[in-house]
């Protein structure tokens, strides 16, 4: 479900972003909105955040670092150590700075899409999942992640096995953790969870 707002902000991205993550872009928008009615989401903002999740993504590790110093978005060290973990938070700065997005949900769903966190709301966790699983995606096992995720009813459940993949891929790449991902991981496993 596409907005004005949405359409504007698409021709913007367009000129923004490179080819390649303009079509990331507009797949995890188009994906997101589509499962958004499955687990009862606003539509119109599954769209605005899928579209606007990598705005910050194309970034070198000194502009993340830059932006996200000025704008005081580092809270982790291991955002120091690797930059990239800042594109999302930069990115929400940003699409509220230079879209007027105000919308919490939006902007959130933009900061956490790489990292989780607990409390997770459902825009959040569908942004998190389609993120990874949109069609341009390929790698090794992302058919299987599309179809676990297409199988499960549950959307917290299917937050809580991407989160863990996505912990144990980082482990056995010898990468820093974020402690996001390890909080929003127990967070679901304690039961703090809005069943969809």
């Amino acid at each position: 479900m596409k907005t004005d707002k949405a359409t504007e902000i698409e021709a913007k991205l367009a000129q923004l972003l490179s080819p390649q993550r303009f079509k990331h872009a507009l797949g995890v928008a188009e994906l997101a909105v589509e499962l958004a009615f499955k687990y009862n989401i606003n539509q119109a903002k599954a769209y605005l955040a899928g579209l606007l999740h990598d705005y910050a993504r194309d970034f070198t590790d000194e502009q993340l670092l830059f932006w996200g110093q000025q704008a005081g978005l580092i809270r982790f060290n291991v955002e120091k150590q690797i930059p990239m973990l800042l594109h999302g938070p930069v990115g929400a700065w940003m699409a509220a700075r230079d879209f007027v997005i105000n919308d919490q949900e939006v902007l959130d769903a933009i900061t956490y899409h790489t990292t989780g966190r607990p409390s997770m709301k459902p825009l959040e966790q569908l942004i998190y999942i389609v993120d990874v699983i949109e069609p341009s995606r390929q790698f090794p096992c992302v058919e299987e992640l599309r179809q676990e995720f297409t199988n499960e009813i549950c959307l917290n459940r299917s937050t809580e096995l991407f989160l863990v993949r996505s912990l144990i891929y980082n482990i056995k790449k010898g990468l820093v953790i974020h402690p996001l991902t390890v909080e929003a991981i127990n967070w679901l496993r304690e039961g703090n969870i809005n069943i969809k």
